[in-house]
């Protein structure tokens, strides 16, 4: 098959493997014509070794008879592109490969030659794939940018076969797209179809969305998607099949043109690259120039979407070079991490020891924002380990880019010449001007030191006596530690507020004791001379009941007066015994089994009597046979429940009414006893919230008879206590509360009263 010189250059160069197989009937069908060297170095024989075989004992000896049909393989693509003639059969093709007995699928495309028997057979599985792996690979071993870029060039050029390849970097600002380096492939004179790389050498190329129309999307919009361009007023874009990836651009829309020879090359790939969600570079690959129908569909969709996952390795790849020198980094990160409670002059100087010395220079500082239009100087220089100063604004250069940052929102590292305007303004900074020289400073580099909210805590300062040592790879790096110094001030501060919110809080709480103590003090001082006279006066009354009745005095009215006195002591005390229940100390009960009728109701009942008399009410108990007859409670805490309950139920009745304390049933051990009245009722909704502390409803608040709202509240935490239950059963017309007592409640143990 004549082939010119030219196009079997292409063929044998690309990534894909190619063969030329006879298809006319007869007895040449099925015989090789032509492969390419892929291929053949794939299958490890030479070209005119398979050349005038037939293609099924070359390619697939190893296939079984059951899958051929009169002499060819059964579904053969080939076979069928050759029988319908324009058409490109897409076919996937498993067999096993005679080389290494390994089971392989590989991609055919087939497509009749026009005008030929001929048909060309291009498989693609893992030729690309394997060369893309190997990349990967290689990309796990990358440590400098350098190596990322000169990766890119040896495997798009001289691994995937490319004509040529571009590498542009995103400028700081992000809006262009600056060419760092180009370079093309050539043929050497060696047989094996070896290539060797140059660079082509053009002035400064820069793309901005204004002069070049492909690359408006991946600058305005940050789009990361592989594009497959073609220059349609060059290049016929017919004759290349569709494409999900095809963008037309015209000639003119094309930003340096001559210098990338666009007019010899109209049809290029290009792979943004992207890291941390943002992109920072791209790679462009031009296609074998002057292309024909016959190369144009040499690439297709799948193997652009492989190459597309490449760009993403290198991506990822570029930010974990930012990343590199981990021991430095794992150095500063543990200076950082165990910082904790340490003074932050001396984890900074820590820090600035470690980077200088990491980083090769000998005069570092940090100079943090005080706030107050200063600046705190924390340094490293010549003559001595350490120095702290503060400075203003305008004698500081590290201030400068605070203020700069502050109306700017600079966030980069900004290099500047040591004899600059900015620096001679801030020999205070870095030291006098004759030590400036001295030191033969040739470059200086400040960076904002920003937390991780956007927060500017400072910037931090270095010098060198290299002019050019502030190179993009170590000022990424120096970013890096930036954040981590920016790490260590915020940690090591907030421990600090942390240590002094915890002092104040401490001397705080210590206050508290000392004044709740004295309270305390108070409290039990102020409850014994109250409580002190009660059992006196108490006994006064009963000595007097009793001279009354020796000497035989008929005055009823004398004896009545003495069981009144004796009954106010008796309501005092219970009085006293609610604010008791409300002191901080502990409060346990004592559970012995009690008749809670006559040991706890019928003694309440008559305290309370007169008072209700005074009312207009009266008290009628009943059912003391029906409830146990004995139930473990704490007598005297009992007895404050029942004071409190029918205090409420006296208080809040009508007049001339009846308040009746039942004993109604009893069930699986526990005793219900309820306390039923007639008066203002509780209203709806407030059936729970008349047990928290200090509440009263507004219907009892309207009334002029006083009350704490603490009384229901200490009665059902007592009743809890002793594993009961108090609740409200019918809120009017009666108001009905109810108790429910278990027989046991622990009795002969002493329990602590939740409060």
């Amino acid at each position: 098959m004549p082939m010119s010189k030219f196009y079997q250059q292409i063929l044998d160069n690309s990534p894909a493997e190619i063969s030329v197989i006879n298809m006319a009937p007869g007895k040449d069908r099925f015989t090789i014509v032509y492969i390419n060297q892929t291929k053949a170095n794939h299958f490890a024989i030479p070209v005119q070794a398979a050349i005038g075989k037939k293609c099924y004992q070359v390619f697939e000896s190893l296939r079984t008879s059951d899958d051929r049909q009169d002499g060819y393989c059964s579904g053969c693509p080939s076979l069928e592109a050759y029988e319908s003639e324009g058409r490109e059969i897409h076919r996937d093709w498993p067999y096993i490969h005679p080389w290494n007995n390994q089971i392989r699928i590989v991609n055919i495309t087939s497509r009749r030659i026009p005008n030929t028997d001929y048909v060309i057979e291009i498989c693609r599985d893992n030729t690309m794939r394997r060369r893309i792996s190997e990349m990967t690979s290689l990309l796990s071993k990358i440590e400098s940018y350098q190596q990322i870029e000169e990766l890119i060039h040896t495997g798009f050029l001289q691994w995937l076969y490319f004509d040529r390849c571009r590498f542009y970097r995103i400028s700081n600002n992000g809006k262009e797209l600056v060419l760092k380096s180009f370079k093309k492939a050539v043929e050497t004179d060696e047989k094996n179809g070896s290539r060797k790389l140059i660079d082509i050498v053009t002035d400064d190329v820069i793309l901005t969305r204004e002069n070049s129309e492909a690359d408006r999307a991946l600058l305005e919009k940050n789009d990361a998607t592989p594009k497959l361009f073609i220059i349609s007023d060059v290049f016929d874009a017919n004759q290349i099949p569709p494409s999900r990836f095809k963008h037309l651009v015209l000639l003119e829309q094309c930003h340096s043109t001559q210098q990338l020879q666009k007019r010899q090359y109209p049809l290029w790939l290009d792979l943004p690259i992207s890291a941390s969600g943002k992109i920072v570079g791209k790679i462009s690959v031009d296609l074998a120039p002057r292309f024909t129908d016959k190369e144009a569909w040499l690439i297709a969709d799948y193997e652009i979407e492989s190459l597309a996952l490449l760009a993403k390795t290198i991506g990822q790849t570029w930010e974990n070079v930012r990343l590199l020198d981990v021991d430095e980094l794992r150095e500063i990160d543990k200076i950082v991490w165990v910082s904790k409670g340490a003074e932050l002059h001396q984890v900074l100087f820590q820090i600035l020891t470690t980077t200088c010395s990491y980083l090769g220079f000998e005069q570092s500082h940090i100079a943090l924002d005080t706030g107050r239009g200063t600046v705190e100087i924390i340094g490293r220089e010549y003559g001595e380990t350490k120095s702290v100063r503060i400075l203003s604004w305008h004698e500081s250069i590290c201030g400068h880019i605070i203020e700069k940052y502050n109306t700017e929102h600079q966030e980069k590292p900004s290099i500047f010449d040591p004899l600059s305007a900015e620096i001679k303004s801030s020999y205070k900074d870095i030291g006098d001007q004759d030590l400036q020289v001295q030191r033969s400073v040739k470059s200086c580099l400040v960076t904002p030191l920003i937390d991780d909210q956007g927060v500017l805590l400072g910037s931090w300062y270095l010098e060198s006596a290299a002019t050019q040592v502030f190179n993009e790879y170590l000022t990424d790096r120096i970013q890096v530690i930036a954040l981590q110094i920016s790490e260590a001030v915020r940690r090591v501060q907030a421990d600090q507020e942390v240590k002094q919110q915890r002092d104040e809080a401490i001397k705080s709480k210590r206050e508290a004791e000392i004044t709740f103590e004295e309270k305390e003090r108070f409290y039990q001082t102020a409850q014994h001379e109250m409580l002190a006279p009660i059992d006196p006066i108490a006994a006064t009354f009963k000595l007097f009941k009793r001279k009354i009745e020796r000497l035989g005095v008929q005055d009823r009215r004398l004896l009545q007066l003495a069981d009144e006195g004796i009954t106010h002591c008796q309501f005092l005390r219970y009085t006293f015994d609610n604010l008791d229940f409300l002191r901080s100390e502990p409060i346990f009960l004592n559970p012995t089994p009690a008749q809670i009728f006559k040991e706890v109701i019928i003694p309440v009942v008559e305290t309370v009597r007169e008072f209700a008399k005074e009312q207009g009410v009266q008290i009628e108990y009943s059912g003391y046979q029906i409830v146990e007859k004995y139930i473990s409670l704490d007598v005297h805490r009992m007895r404050n429940v029942f004071f409190n309950l029918l205090r409420n139920a006296i208080k809040y009745s009508h007049r001339g009414t009846m308040i009746y304390v039942r004993g109604v049933k009893v069930t699986e051990g526990v005793s219900l006893i309820e306390i039923e009245n007639r008066g203002i009722g509780v209203p709806e909704g407030w059936n729970e919230r008349i047990f928290n502390l200090y509440q009263r409803a507004d219907n009892a608040r309207r009334l002029t008879t006083p009350g704490s709202g603490i009384g229901l509240y200490i009665s059902r935490k007592i009743i809890e206590a002793h594993s009961g239950r108090l609740y409200l059963a019918h809120n009017h017309e009666p108001t009905v509360f109810a108790i429910e007592l278990p027989k046991n409640t622990g009795a002969g143990n002493e329990n602590r009263l939740d409060r």
